[in-house]
Parts: C-alpha cells; sequence; structure tokens
C-alpha cells in the first residue's frame, strides 16, 4: 500500500466499509460492539490503513492506534480479500 493513497472508498451497511487500494488491496472492514458508529474509530482504521507499509504491518498498526481507546483489531485473508474485524476489547478477549 502507499501511504495516503486510496482509489476509492464504498460504504455499505454502518458497520461495514469496503476499500480498494491503489495497489490492488481489496479490504473489508466490519465494526464491531464498541466500535460501531465512534467517528475516531473509524477515523483511525482509515489512517491506519493507509499509513501500512503493507498487510503484515496492519495488526500492528491498527492496534497501536485502537489500545489506548480500547479497541482491538483482527486481520485475516480471505482468498483475494483483507478482512479487518474492530471490536471493543472486551468483546475480543
Amino acid at each position: 500500500m502507499t501511504p495516503g493513497q486510496l482509489a476509492a472508498t464504498a460504504t455499505v451497511p454502518a458497520s461495514l466499509l469496503e476499500l480498494y487500494l491503489p495497489d490492488g488491496d481489496h479490504v473489508l472492514v466490519t465494526f464491531g460492539d464498541g466500535a460501531a458508529g465512534r467517528s475516531e474509530v473509524e477515523d483511525g482504521v482509515l489512517d491506519a490503513i493507509l499509513d501500512a507499509e503493507g498487510t503484515d504491518d496492519l495488526p500492528r498498526l491498527l492496534n497501536a492506534f485502537g489500545d489506548p481507546i480500547g479497541v482491538h483489531a483482527t486481520v485475516s485473508h480471505d482468498g483475494d480479500r483483507i478482512v479487518i474485524l474492530v471490536a471493543s476489547a472486551s468483546a475480543t478477549a
């Protein structure tokens, strides 16, 4: 991923964000309990995705952002998509 570049975004239900990045990555972000509807969480997740220097960097950046505000992210690969679940730390424990 190239920091600061985003090709297109499409928002579907309020708890799901779909991103198509310039490097061809297809990212689905789901906001679960304690994270959905919190603009500071949504903004922080987008910043972390755009700042990542590759998919291996995502968990570190997402959780460095989320830990202080009580949210945790898990990152997995589903075929050709990257799937990120963001929820309150207590919901993911």
